[in-house]
């Protein structure tokens, strides 16, 4: 799928899918069917360990072998877990807050504004003689 899609689709199959999901929160009346909405947005873990892991694999192939164990170890045993119980910090106390639709449409804006980053987030370089 990376090599036919691209590695921006690999990264914002995770985002992407949980904002499409928590969209249909919105839609649902019934505890029933607001359960099966939330359980379906849990299941989409599954594309974020497949695919965003992957994707993420492939970026830290053009560093050399010893850089990319530093730079893998890096991200995987600061800056990820770090970011992930900032998110949990700021969240935890919005679930005690917010409806169910509030918290959707909370996560949902921050998976957009990921989106955002994923496709218009580059940063371009120039060459100095520009």
């Amino acid at each position: 799928m990376l090599t036919r899609l691209g590695i921006q689709a690999g990264l914002a199959a995770f985002p992407g899918s949980l904002t499409l999901v928590l969209s249909t929160v919105f839609f649902a009346v019934k505890p029933t069917a607001m359960f099966w909405c939330l359980t379906v947005a849990r299941g989409c873990d599954v594309l974020h360990r497949g695919l965003t892991d992957a994707a993420h694999n492939v970026l830290y192939w053009p560093l050399g072998p010893s850089l990319r164990r530093q730079v893998i170890a890096l991200n995987g045993g600061w800056v990820k877990p770090l970011t992930e119980a900032l998110a949990a910090v700021l969240l935890i106390p919005l679930t005690a807050t917010l409806s169910d639709r509030g918290l959707a449409l909370t996560i949902s804006g921050l998976c957009i504004i990921w989106l955002i980053f994923i496709y218009r987030g580059r940063i371009a370089t120039s060459s100095p003689a520009e």
